[in-house]
Parts: structure tokens; C-alpha cells; sequence
């Protein structure tokens, strides 16, 4: 196995180790989502999806920040029912598996910083 390094002013950076950390932040960001997605649908009694109530503005804000930290579990869970249910295309699978790993990134580089700056991360 051949280990590339790239030079960061005076540091070697191992590359595997970027990769390494950019795998556990995208697990992180997909299993934040997931317990934000079963954690909503715990207290609700319903399957995590993207509904947003318009009855007063706490519980739109509310909707909307249940939407943006789980929807990478839930755009993977309801796109791999649709696939099994026929309604979606092998690509179209891909697709919505793609977008939820970046969205799992996302969330991830979020939880990192939030850990940081709470202090139970050094950076």
C-alpha cells in the first residue's frame, strides 16, 4: 500500500488519515441524525419525514432544525423504501445515498465544532 503525504507548511499530513477523519465526521453526522430522526419519532409516535407544522413559529423552527439534523437518515431510509417499493431506479438510489453522505458531512463538521466548543474537543 503506497502512502501519499501532503506538505502543509512545516507538517506531513498522512493522507489515510484524512480520509480516516473524513469517514468518522460523515458516521457522526449520519448517527447524530439517526438518533435526532428516532428521538422525534419516539416522542411524535410516526416514522421520521419531512412535515413542518405551520400552526405557530416555535413549532416551525422546531420542524425546521428536526428537518435540517436528520434529514441525511431520513432522505437514506425513505429512498432505500422507495427502491425496494419499485419507485425509485437504481441511480436514483445512488443519488439520494450520495446527497445524504455529503449532508452527513455537513452535520458532522457541526457536531465537531459544537463538541469543540463546548470543550470535549481539542482542535
Amino acid at each position: 500500500m503506497i502512502l501519499t503525504f501532503a506538505k502543509h507548511g512545516k507538517y506531513k499530513v498522512n493522507s489515510v488519515s484524512q480520509m480516516a477523519m473524513i469517514l468518522f465526521i460523515s458516521a457522526l453526522g449520519f448517527v447524530g441524525s439517526a438518533l435526532v430522526a428516532y428521538s422525534g419519532g419516539l416522542l411524535t409516535g410516526s416514522n421520521g419525514s419531512y412535515q413542518l407544522s405551520f400552526h405557530s413559529l416555535p413549532s416551525v423552527v422546531l420542524g425546521f432544525l428536526i428537518c435540517m439534523f436528520a434529514g441525511p437518515f431520513i432522505t437514506a431510509e425513505q429512498g432505500l423504501a422507495y427502491w425496494r417499493e419499485g419507485f425509485f431506479s437504481s441511480k436514483a438510489l445512488s443519488f439520494a445515498v450520495c446527497v445524504s453522505l455529503v449532508w452527513s458531512f455537513c452535520s458532522g463538521i457541526m457536531i465537531v465544532q459544537f463538541l469543540a466548543y463546548m470543550g470535549f474537543l481539542t482542535v
